[in-house]
């Protein structure tokens, strides 16, 4: 929450709203059809509107299904603060040459938006499906921003711990950092618990829950893996492969930030599912969002 604060407090905007109500927009599918329920039953619809801001969906269909003229993608970008773009897991992206011209064409607009004064959260996830391109597609739209997800996963061995069941969900692998540096998006945050697999300890489809990515010089790393965690490799399965570490104890980088003209970039690298997705739901660990490890009092 302290990042969209952060970005909003001096971003611009052709929102309706008064410069007094910061509106954050959130890349999703259909959006117009689930725009009125992620309103009235999304949890963290009700905690933007608590730090005095609003929220509304941008279309995901512009990045996925129709051409895309220049300008198109900018013009529904600014009518806000900032925007949430989670690159995708599992939408089975199959590149085309018309998918790369049109992921080329939102990457232009997103950098303008963004030079413009538009704050951008960037919520990188890794792919969960064999031979599917969605962190190829992904890539492309980060590239103007020097960060590339690198299809390899961070985990750190000795801060592993499994959260307490739900109601509804089984015990989920974690691990935990407090490298953390102090600056305006990590304002009140002592460290993170983050998900070692994307998809769970059920699922056949390991995909890693934090994705390794690599970053220009313009960043800055507030968020990194202790000194203990490292860089592990994936399977052609694209599972975690927490046995074989290709950069072991390298304090990997987690979130970082950058300023990008008269705007500001975030990178966090950690699956939706964990960050936004079930933001107050109470069948939902809520680990990641805001308890941390119950038993072991690390903190997220």
């Amino acid at each position: 929450m302290a990042v969209l604060t952060s970005f909003a407090s001096t971003a611009k905007c052709d929102a309706p709203a008064s410069d007094a109500t910061p509106v954050i927009g959130f890349i999703h599918r259909d959006a117009a059809q689930w725009e009125p329920e992620w309103r009235k039953y999304t949890g963290y619809n009700p905690a933007l509107q608590q730090h005095g801001m609003q929220g509304g969906l941008i279309d995901q269909r512009l990045l996925y299904r129709t051409p895309l003229e220049p300008g198109q993608f900018y013009e529904q970008l600014k009518k806000y603060h900032a925007v949430v773009i989670a690159t995708a897991a599992d939408d089975s992206i199959h590149m085309t040459d018309e998918d790369l011209r049109r992921v080329k064409v939102a990457a232009a607009d997103l950098a303008r938006y963004a030079r413009e004064g538009g704050g951008v959260f960037f919520n990188l996830q890794a792919v969960r499906y064999p031979g599917d391109d969605d962190e190829t597609f992904y890539n492309e739209l980060l590239k103007p921003f020097g960060v590339q997800m690198i299809h390899q996963g961070v985990y750190d061995p000795t801060t592993a711990f499994m959260s307490p069941a739900t109601p509804a969900i089984l015990p989920i692998d974690f691990f935990s950092t407090t490298n953390v540096t102090p600056h305006a998006v990590t304002q009140g945050v002592r460290g993170l618990c983050l998900p070692v697999y994307g998809d769970g300890v059920s699922s056949e489809h390991k995909s890693p829950g934090v994705e390794a990515f690599a970053l220009d010089d313009a960043w800055t790393v507030v968020v990194a893996g202790d000194k203990t965690a490292g860089v592990f490799r994936v399977g052609p399965d694209n599972g975690l492969d927490i046995h074989t570490a290709t950069k072991p104890a390298s304090a990997p980088p987690i979130v970082a930030v950058r300023s990008f003209g008269k705007g500001r970039v975030v990178a966090f690298s950690c699956r939706l599912r964990h960050t936004f997705a079930n933001y107050g739901n109470p069948f939902w660990p809520q680990i990641t969002e805001s308890l941390g490890d119950p038993s072991g009092g690390a903190p997220s």
